[in-house]
């Protein structure tokens, strides 16, 4: 994810507007520069109050104690963003054993476009130990007319020790978006494989989603 927001902030050659959601501990807050404009997008109270309780963590009150918190299910509180407003949107929801299936559906997908400035970079921290998910948002991305490249680095993986390296996939309009990312041998153009069906607010594949996951272990 880092990565993706050096490129993103490289691309614009300057200042970033960027939509993250997911909270978590805010960890990915120390990334924000001078002039950044960024917005967090959590769907749990009790998150909120944890990562901003300096007694527990420090990354909010040490980097970013005054960045705006929407608190709700971001399908639904990103709506009220202006269209065409960020540069940047972190989806970092998926590393929990449940995943919040419709953040990562055709639909959704479309949604987080319509908020997608010019040239900007969808990215989604797909880390997961039970579903392989690369697949999936590339068949979202690709359904929504973007391109798709992934970070397969295993660096770190020991699945024995419950120890996994970041997965992460970043979608875009057009090759030259990426900036950066798109000459780094790491960050692999990949596409939904063929025959499988493209996830929907109406259809999604969980076992197939884990049984993808098992034979990569």
């Amino acid at each position: 994810m880092v990565q993706a927001v050096a490129a993103a902030r490289a691309r614009k050659g300057g200042p970033i507007r960027v939509a993250v959601v997911g909270l978590g501990t805010g960890t990915i807050s120390c990334y924000m520069a001078p002039g950044d404009d960024w917005t967090y997008y959590e769907v749990d109270p009790a998150v909120v109050r944890i990562a901003r309780d300096p007694s527990r963590f420090t990354f909010l009150s040490a980097c970013a104690p005054d960045v705006p918190i929407v608190l709700g299910d971001a399908r639904i509180t990103l709506r009220e963003a202006p269209d065409a407003s960020f540069d940047l949107i972190l989806i970092d929801a998926f590393s929990s054993d449940t995943i919040p299936v419709h953040l990562i559906t055709r639909e959704a997908m479309a949604g987080y476009v319509d908020k997608l400035a010019p040239e900007g970079i969808v990215a989604m921290h797909i880390s997961n130990r039970y579903m392989e998910l690369t697949t999936v948002v590339a068949g979202i991305a690709e359904a929504n007319g973007l391109i798709a490249r992934a970070n397969f680095a295993e660096d770190g993986t020991d699945y024995d020790a419950y120890r996994y390296s970041s997965q992460v996939v970043v979608a875009a309009r057009a090759a030259a978006d990426f900036g950066a990312l798109a000459d780094e041998e790491k960050w692999i153009q990949v596409r939904p494989h063929p025959g499988q069906r493209t996830w929907t607010d109406d259809y999604s594949n969980i076992v197939g989603a884990i049984l993808r996951q098992m034979r990569q272990q």
